[in-house]
């Protein structure tokens, strides 16, 4: 496939991601629709981008709802988080693709590209060439149908529970140690970069003593789990890990676009090409 300069967009969620996705792709002169739910248009598109929660029940309903309105030789895409692109396609013996964003979109070069043995070759170059040509993007390819993002991140949230909920530090101390240490050179190096630039056996040392020290813990804790039951669900209910005021997260939400913007200049500055392997 190949992705023509004005190949009209579908884009099909709800969510900031969702919404900042569809500005941007406005603001940059793409022919783009939107739906917050699936739906019919007697329309044909030639990319797709649908947005769930991750439930394999909910992304099946949607890929179905939507695949009709794919053109031929379209792509149809869908974020992949908890739940594996392979266990999405053999559900519905489909060729989608997994791509994830990150907010604010207009201001990161992140993509996420999942694919698995299913998806062709072409397809999924004709996406990276699309997002790195037209769109500035940097992505990267995933293979096996699982987010790395999402593996990442959730190994750093464990870990950070399980020091609290063991009384190693408090959540404010957490963050501190985040945004102080690795904060600072994950924009510039990412994870393997910044062991060569500090020495892979300082690494291998400390990971030898550690690795087995570190949370195998397949469940959230209760402490957290009751701050979800209770509604506690961050910014926008006013309570969450921390408190907030009235108007904290219209605050918050602009300083994290005008950062996002400010940091994005500082890694282009100093960005490091890596080939894709």
């Amino acid at each position: 496939m190949r992705i023509a300069q004005n190949s009209p967009i579908l884009v099909v969620g709800l969510g900031p991601v969702v919404l900042d996705f569809y500005e941007q792709l406005m603001a940059d002169g793409f022919e783009v629709d939107v739906m917050a739910y699936p739906g019919t248009i007697d329309r044909k598109y030639d990319l797709i981008f649908a947005f769930t929660k991750d439930n394999l029940e909910e992304k099946v309903k949607w890929i179905s709802s939507v695949e009709s309105l794919v053109a031929d030789d379209g792509l149809l895409c869908i974020n992949i988080d908890g739940i594996s692109l392979d266990e999405i396609q053999q559900s519905l013996n489909s060729e989608v693709i997994g791509v994830n964003f990150c907010y604010p979109v207009c201001a990161s070069p992140f993509m996420e590209i999942i694919t698995t043995a299913r998806n062709k070759p072409q397809d999924i170059d004709a996406l990276y060439d699309w997002a790195v040509g037209r769109w500035n993007k940097d992505p990267y390819i995933v293979k096996k149908g699982i987010s790395i993002r999402a593996y990442m991140v959730a190994a750093m949230a464990r870990e950070a529970f399980y020091l609290v909920e063991q009384g190693y530090a408090s959540v404010e101390s957490i963050d501190r140690a985040c945004r102080n240490d690795a904060g600072y050179y994950l924009p510039f190096t990412g994870n393997y970069l910044y062991m060569d630039l500090m020495g892979t056996v300082a690494y291998a040392l400390v990971m030898k003593e550690l690795n087995s020290e570190l949370s195998n813990s397949s469940t959230v804790p209760d402490w957290f789990s009751d701050k979800i039951e209770k509604g506690q669900g961050g910014m926008k209910d006013g309570l969450g890990l921390y408190a907030y005021n009235e108007g904290d997260d219209v605050k918050w939400n602009a300083i994290v676009r005008e950062y996002s913007k400010e940091i994005n200049e500082l890694i282009t500055k100093y960005k490091k090409e890596y080939a894709e392997g």
